[in-house]
This record gives structure tokens, C-alpha cells and sequence, in this order.
């Protein structure tokens, strides 16, 4: 074992530091002058990512129009009502109603589609 240490030694290996990514990014941390900052910016992936991101959203835009629709046809005031204040919606969707909560999980995840799209 102490030959290899020495052999080790020689050839510039330090156990002590750390190997693969972990050494690579020590690396490139000590640069002063940031010469070896060189990351690829996946654009074509950014891009196609984000043309993802609008066809969720254009769909989940669909099924609130529909639901929005939905309300227009009924004759029901409550169904008006939750179309028109939140808080009657949350009631709703807490008593059970099966259309207010249908409306309240699609506009839950428009808002995280809409979060993650605009970061």
C-alpha cells in the first residue's frame, strides 16, 4: 500500500480531492478568470419544452372554456353564484359538488402550469 501512495504521488494524484464531477467543478470553481465556464444552453430543448408547456396549457384553457360554458347553460343559481365569487366555489368544492371541483382542480393546475411557464 505505501507504494502505491508513492507511485500515486508521482504521477500527481491526490487522494484527497474529489474525483469525477465533484473534481471537475472544483476545477472550474478555481478559475479567476472564469475561462472554463462552458455550459451548453440547451435552447432547441428550452424551446421545445416550453412548446409543450403552451399545448398543456392551451388544453387546460379548453376544459375551463368548457366548464365556463357549462355555466352559461344552467339554469342552477348556485353554479352562477360559484362562477362569480370565489369564496362560493371553495364552499362548493367543500360540500362535495362535483362541477366545483372539477373547475377548482383545473384552475389549480392552470396556475402551476402558468408558474412554470413564466419561470
Amino acid at each position: 500500500m505505501q507504494s502505491r501512495n508513492v507511485e500515486d504521488m508521482e504521477k500527481g494524484f491526490n487522494h484527497d480531492r474529489k474525483y469525477g464531477y465533484a473534481s471537475l467543478a472544483s476545477f472550474i470553481a478555481r478559475d479567476p478568470d472564469s475561462e472554463t465556464f462552458i455550459y451548453r444552453k440547451f435552447d432547441e430543448l428550452s424551446a421545445r419544452n416550453l412548446l409543450y408547456l403552451q399545448s398543456e396549457l392551451l388544453s387546460l384553457e379548453k376544459k375551463l372554456i368548457k366548464l365556463d360554458d357549462d355555466v352559461q347553460r344552467s339554469d342552477d343559481p348556485d353554479i352562477h353564484d360559484a362562477a362569480r365569487t370565489w369564496e362560493e366555489l371553495s364552499r362548493q368544492v367543500e360540500d362535495g359538488d362535483r362541477e366545483a371541483k372539477e373547475k377548482m382542480e383545473v384552475i389549480i393546475q392552470i396556475r402551476q402550469k402558468i408558474k412554470e411557464y413564466r419561470k
